[in-house]
């Protein structure tokens, strides 16, 4: 949206500002190890039962975001806490532990 302000420059360097004050977890090796592993596991315990079926299951189908995944993965990757009331982190819960926070 900055980019297409009025105040283009001015909301440019105030989103430049708030970047430099945070942290920005990429996705490295270890991230996408977790994640796959993660991901096996909650499709081994929400998806179908049957084995062949499993190997088709996208996340979606079984209720949880591919990036609400990512989150979680990053997470458990850098311990960090997770903050939020989406209830897909509570199921991914169910299956792998990590710290979540629900401040609503």
């Amino acid at each position: 949206m900055a980019q297409n302000s009025q105040q283009r420059t001015a909301n440019l360097m105030k989103i430049e500002a708030f970047l430099q004050r945070i942290d920005i977890y990429s996705i490295d090796k270890q991230t996408a190890e977790i994640y796959g592993d993660f991901k096996s596991e909650i499709i081994r315990r929400f998806g179908p039962k049957e084995k062949r079926k499993r190997q088709t299951t996208k996340l979606a189908e079984i209720g949880i975001s591919e990036n609400d995944l990512w989150i979680a993965s990053t997470a458990l990757r850098h311990s960090l806490i997770v903050v939020s009331c989406d209830s897909d982190f509570e199921r991914m819960r169910q299956v792998r532990e990590f710290s979540l926070e629900n401040w609503v």
